[in-house]
């Protein structure tokens, strides 16, 4: 599968079109903000973090909106962005890095976290983001 991503504009004012076919038809999903995508192969999902509506939305292959999911807050942490991590239920990770005293290891390294596709999407402590 294929898929392309075009950001047009920069910062506040940036745009974000995302693209790829199915059964030869394109599809194209347009937020109008920075968004950064991650395809789950084995489940067929498209997840999209669009940064300022601070949501994630699952697509399936046709662009129907399976799930939309706010990113939620960790204290003590600023989120990062979505990884493919296949130690996750839903197939992605939620990328987080301490911003405070008292969070995080010594080295201050970005920390994953489960994606769970539910209410309270934020799941277990995974790994280290390396």
């Amino acid at each position: 599968m294929n898929f392309s991503s075009e950001i047009i504009g920069k910062g506040k004012d940036a745009e974000t079109t995302i693209s790829w076919l199915c059964n030869e038809v394109k599809i194209s999903k347009h937020f109008s903000s920075t968004a950064r995508y991650i395809f789950v192969e084995s489940d067929e999902v498209l997840f999209v973090a669009v940064y300022k509506e601070r949501k994630i939305h699952a697509y399936n292959l046709e662009g129907s909106l399976i799930g939309s999911y706010s990113i939620p807050l960790k204290e003590g942490y600023q989120y990062r962005g979505i990884n493919l991590n296949h130690k996750s239920k839903s197939g992605i990770s939620l990328l987080y890095f301490p911003i405070e005293d008292g969070y995080g290891n010594k080295w201050g390294d970005i920390e994953q976290y489960e994606f769970i596709c539910s209410e309270t999407p934020l799941g277990v402590f995974l790994n280290i983001y390396r």
